[in-house]
């Protein structure tokens, strides 16, 4: 059975054009099941694309090794921050969390960041001011809503190292394709961080 299946891949694989290849090496990386990785770079291979691309697949085999994720959690800490663009010293990972009220409509929202020290801290005062003065309009859920999103900002600043140690390796995994491909090219690893945070480039 476990051969039909890989027989299955291998063809899956096979009727792909070349651009969704390049997107299963690159975004798509950590969702595939390990004996399917040597059939996407036989895949790649066999089409003479990028050998980067063989790297990329090849190496995030090894990339579930604490030395290997340590590796890129260090690169990626020592970018510039996506918001100041500067090195301000190792990035950490937080949550902008927010809600907001009229009447009775009430949004909240909560999206990763990544991002210096002092950009997070700020980000996190912004959205604690904004939720507190605009959380309480909605009725009800203004009211009962508003308490827990101010709770769990507070939360996030009092447990800030866990937290950052869990976005930064979220991160790392989910985009590892893109790191390994883009060793070489801060640059890039800078607009995927961008892309990451939501800020346009």
């Amino acid at each position: 059975m476990e051969n039909l299946d890989l027989n299955h891949i291998r063809e899956y694989y096979a009727g792909f054009d070349s651009d969704k290849l390049e997107d299963l090496a690159l975004n798509e990386i950590s969702r595939l099941d390990q004996k399917a990785l040597p059939l996407l770079e036989a895949e790649i291979q066999k089409r003479n694309l990028d050998p980067k691309l063989i790297e990329v697949v090849r190496s995030y085999q090894d990339s579930r090794r604490p030395e290997i994720i340590k590796k890129w959690l260090d690169k990626l800490q020592s970018q510039p921050c996506p918001y100041c663009d500067r090195n301000n010293g190792p990035l950490v990972g937080t949550w902008r969390r927010t809600i907001k009220s009229f009447i009775f409509v009430t949004t909240t929202s909560k999206s990763p960041v990544i991002a210096c020290k002092n950009c997070a801290a700020d980000i996190q005062r912004k959205a604690f001011q904004s939720s507190a003065l605009l959380g309480w309009w909605g009725l009800p859920n203004g009211l009962l809503r508003t308490p827990f999103v101010l709770y769990n900002i507070s939360k996030d600043r009092r447990e800030s190292e866990k937290l950052s140690k869990e976005q930064l390796q979220e991160f790392t995994l989910i985009n590892m394709g893109h790191l390994i491909y883009s060793s070489d090219d801060s640059s890039f690893l800078n607009q995927i961080l961008k892309a990451y945070n939501g800020i346009d480039t």
